[in-house]
């Protein structure tokens, strides 16, 4: 990739204030369980995993699959730690920071899936540049892709589930559109909060045919 393109970040990164108990403790799980960077496959690249209920229950019920979780949010990361020592989840590797800056990194077609669930829908207009799932990052993820890889999306949110159809299909790179929930898709808080709200959600799942050409 060209590393003089700059992509407007979705996210900034939201400290609180740890113990130094819990920091080292941090330290430590992060040691044991960060991203570890090579040009392996990446079974599945988890982008803003938040307490990270999915990727842990993704990762058990596919133990074979290398995954890589995504988050900004220190508390959330945390968590998601405590989750993966708790199970001892040697197929999870946790990267902090942002997935357009691990994505730079990555070699063409690393990533057999990318998982983007419940985004942050970014709802009010003038907001709308912020959302993830733009034109300029699913070209970024293409990137990384190989011939048939897939980008899976969630939302509970109606009006960013039609945005990131329009988006996919606009890209002229991948086939697909709404799906079935997936068996590994497993309850997250945002997930119970939808089905609190009555709100449904929308799985949309996305191959990349490389045969394609851009639109």
């Amino acid at each position: 990739m060209e590393a003089d393109r700059r992509v407007l970040r979705s996210t900034k990164t939201r400290r609180r204030g740890w113990t130094p108990a819990r920091q080292e403790r941090f330290d430590r799980l992060i040691g044991l369980y960060g991203w570890r960077s090579d040009e392996r496959t990446i079974d599945v690249l988890d982008v803003g995993v938040g307490h990270g209920e999915s990727t842990v229950g993704s990762a058990l019920l596919q133990p074979s699959l290398r995954h890589v979780a995504v988050e900004l949010h220190l508390p959330g990361l945390g968590r998601l730690l405590d989750m993966v020592d708790q199970h001892a989840l040697h197929n999870v590797e946790v990267f902090h920071g942002d997935a357009l800056d691990l994505v730079e990194g990555l070699a063409p077609g690393q990533v057999a899936e990318v998982r983007v669930l419940f985004p942050d829908p970014w709802p009010k207009v003038r907001h709308h540049v912020r959302r993830l799932i733009r034109p300029d990052v699913v070209e970024r993820l293409a990137e990384v892709l190989p011939h048939g890889g897939v980008v899976h999306l969630a939302t509970d949110h109606a009006e960013y589930a039609q945005w990131m159809q329009r988006v996919m299909t606009s890209a002229g790179r991948f086939n697909g559109g709404e799906v079935p929930r997936p068996a590994w898709r497993v309850d997250s808080r945002y997930s119970l909060r939808a089905a609190a709200a009555a709100r449904p959600v929308v799985d949309l799942r996305y191959e990349l045919d490389r045969g394609c050409s851009r639109m």
